[in-house]
């Protein structure tokens, strides 16, 4: 995914098939339905994301980049013509009706609430009657409107034996969030210097915009916060984003794991503080696999404080290249 542009997310461009759509807007659709008081929708295909979830893919993608939450009024109406909403100049006030009501002198923003609230709302000036959402998603948001994609991720195997070992040291880091929303997970991440955890090959540090891909890649949106599996995901999300492709999974979530230990100035391999329930973790998960070099491929392999240091790029001591 390219981050340094203007449009920080990854976007799908070519627009879906109306079956696609309708395989896509058919799922269970609870949250959604509460929030606009339209009827759910039925299931979907195993493989296919709800439509709460199809349409956090778009909202995401239209809002702010620097706060992928929230959505620039003036943005809805981007969203709109994108889905070929605004026929007339009748529809396009119709909309601005709709958003200047919402905002009611708040902030120039719409949550993610908003957006469908309005979006159902709207659906009535564009098709009239009682399936006018369903029709307007159908027709016109699913085919046309960008959205972010969201690749998988293998939360299995070594990965999940991985966070299995370190439920308890990240059941303190994930308490330490608060509100564990965007701003929190951001900040966290800031604190603990994750955005810069690169390795060698890789062209530059993390921006904190991709952690805010990571985070939104992980939740979901009938959350309004991270939940603990949630930040489990982010977490080997920013590691796989963090560490050249040719280094495994697993080695590049044990090596964002030193990264976070290291970001707190942690000492020499082999002497956690006292009552550390991360640094005794990592020492140990370290120690067992000889302190070898996460990031290396091929060679011979660094090891102890040398390997420290490469596995974290953004605290090397003076002098050491």
């Amino acid at each position: 995914m390219d981050y340094n542009g203007d449009t920080p997310y990854a976007v799908a461009q070519t627009p879906r098939s109306p079956l696609t759509a309708s395989r896509a807007c058919a799922a269970d659709s609870s949250f959604l339905a509460e929030a606009t008081g339209t009827p759910r929708l039925p299931p979907a295909e195993d493989d296919e994301p709800s439509i709460e979830e199809a349409l956090w893919r778009i909202f995401t993608r239209y809002a702010d980049a620097r706060r992928p939450d929230r959505l620039p009024s003036r943005q809805f109406l981007a969203f709109c013509r994108d889905c070929q909403l605004l026929r007339e100049q009748a529809d396009r006030a119709a909309a601005e009706v709709l958003v200047r009501t919402r905002l009611q002198g708040r902030q120039n923003h719409l949550t993610f609430v908003d957006f469908a609230e309005i979006l159902a709302a709207f659906s009535q000036t564009i098709k009239p009657g009682e399936d006018a959402f369903r029709d307007v998603l159908l027709e016109h948001v699913l085919p046309l409107a960008k959205r972010r994609t969201v690749g998988p991720v293998d939360m299995t195997g070594e990965v999940e034996t991985i966070l299995r070992r370190f439920r308890r040291p990240l059941d303190g880091a994930f308490a330490r969030l608060g509100k564990a929303d965007l701003n929190a997970f951001l900040d966290f991440c800031r604190n603990k210097r994750l955005h810069e955890a690169t390795g060698p090959g890789a062209a530059s540090p993390l921006s904190i915009r991709a952690a805010g891909e990571c985070y939104l890649a992980a939740t979901r949106p009938g959350y309004r916060r991270m939940t603990r599996v949630m930040f489990d995901e982010a977490l080997v999300r920013l590691a796989d984003a963090a560490y050249p492709s040719n280094i495994t999974l697993p080695d590049k979530l044990r090596a964002l794991l030193v990264q976070l230990w290291r970001s707190d100035g942690a000492p020499q391999p082999g002497s956690p503080r006292k009552g550390d329930d991360l640094a005794r973790a990592v020492v140990d998960m370290w120690r067992g696999d000889d302190y070898r070099d996460y990031l290396a491929v091929g060679g011979p392999a660094a090891s102890g404080v040398p390997a420290l240091e490469r596995l974290s790029p953004a605290r090397r001591s003076p002098g050491v290249r």
